[in-house]
């Protein structure tokens, strides 16, 4: 965490383990929820005479949750890290592309190195999801 010219600069994980993280995550990647909220305790602040803004000059920051709207418009998410690890490919194969954790891992396992170049940007990852949910359904179909 660092102040920098346009405010704080943040930089946060989420829990993979955790579900409610896994969907906050898919809602952070579509743009959906992009907003930062911080909790603090105020230790000194300045306020000048007829006004009802104060300025913060030192602050006990106790946490900073994503939020869909902002108290500050500013305070944004500015990127979303994607998918770096096969652990992370084959969560991503569960729970965007249905498969079991058996499915997953042996996908993950003998196609993740064919498609590692190909997963900066979410929706190349969607749309072979989606394409690997249409191949999976006609194998099933088929019998």
């Amino acid at each position: 965490m660092v102040e920098d010219a346009h405010g704080l600069r943040v930089h946060g994980r989420l829990l993979p383990e955790i579900a409610r993280a896994r969907e906050l995550l898919s809602l952070m990647r579509a743009g959906a929820v992009d907003g930062l909220s911080i909790g603090f305790r105020t230790i000194r602040a300045r306020r000048q005479a007829g006004q009802a803004a104060r300025t913060l000059i030192e602050v006990d920051l106790w946490e900073i949750s994503v939020v869909t709207f902002p108290m500050n418009e500013s305070a944004r998410i500015a990127a979303v890290k994607q998918i770096g690890t096969l652990r992370e490919f084959e969560a991503f194969l569960r729970d965007a592309g249905g498969f079991t954790r058996a499915e997953a891992k042996r996908l993950a396992a003998r196609g993740y190195a064919g498609i590692a170049e190909q997963r900066d940007a979410e929706p190349e990852l969607a749309q072979f999801a989606q394409t690997i949910r249409r191949a999976k359904q006609t194998l099933q179909l088929k019998g």
